[in-house]
């Protein structure tokens, strides 16, 4: 791979304008439920479906 072309990619996110918050602040202000999942063997089974909501 030695003389594969290589691209950089620049972020396209404003980190100036774009910052993180305080989740927990930010889950009251736009009122965003918190999800559980419960199955057993939950996260190793993958008919449970797990990947998929971890993916969300």
């Amino acid at each position: 791979m030695g003389d594969w072309p290589i691209s950089v990619i620049p972020n396209p996110i404003d980190v100036e304008q774009w910052q993180p918050h305080d989740k927990k602040q930010m889950r009251q202000e736009l009122d965003i439920p918190i999800v559980l999942f419960g199955a057993m063997r939950g996260g190793k089974d993958p008919r449970k479906g797990f990947d998929l909501l971890k993916e969300a």
